[in-house]
């Protein structure tokens, strides 16, 4: 298994999707100092933008990693076919998938464990700013707490990472030109 990674044509995805995976969680970080994510966000109304941002973001940095791992498979190999262009990109995107759902882990359980208990504290008092009360705001409040949950957190950083990388693999695999062998 390690002789594989030491391929070139593995190794050079795998570490574009881990490198998409901290660049995103990066992001995050900087977006939560600026107060665009988080608790802080949720007050001044900007969540919204920075829930944006973040999105944008994310899938623009997947986006440019399939390509330039597609880019640098023709620098290894004499003849790219479809099908090798569909490996490096699903590689790209397992990579990065599996990686961020470690980095949401680290993140909701090591890093800023009271996140969820925040959000869901400043949602419930924006709530409450807003006119809503009694059973809407217990029942919405349930539902944030279960979207904010470490669990599926990770199951939607995985299932994002890996659907959209393999979408972007598709359509920049079948757009691209074949390198052939010259003759």
């Amino acid at each position: 298994m390690l002789s594989l990674l030491k391929k070139p044509t593995t190794y050079q995805p795998v570490m574009i999707g881990t490198c998409i995976a901290i660049l995103g969680s990066v992001t995050m970080g900087i977006l939560l100092a600026f107060g665009l994510l988080g608790p802080t966000a949720i007050q001044s109304h900007n969540h919204v933008v920075g829930g944006t941002v973040l999105f944008v973001s994310l899938y623009f940095y997947l986006l440019v990693g399939v390509f330039i791992s597609l880019k640098g498979l023709q620098k290894h190999k004499d003849v790219v076919t479809f099908i090798d262009k569909m490996k490096s990109g699903i590689l790209v995107s397992i990579s990065c998938a599996l990686v961020s759902v470690v980095l949401t882990y680290l993140f909701y359980e090591v890093i800023y464990p009271s996140y969820t208990h925040d959000m869901i504290a400043s949602m419930k008092q924006s709530m409450i700013n807003n006119g809503v009360s009694g059973e809407a705001l217990e029942s919405k409040l349930a539902e944030q707490t279960k979207y904010y949950s470490t669990s599926l957190q990770a199951k939607f950083a995985f299932t994002g990472n890996l659907i959209t990388g393999a979408a972007y693999t598709l359509l920049l695999s079948l757009l691209s030109k074949s390198k052939r062998v010259k003759k």
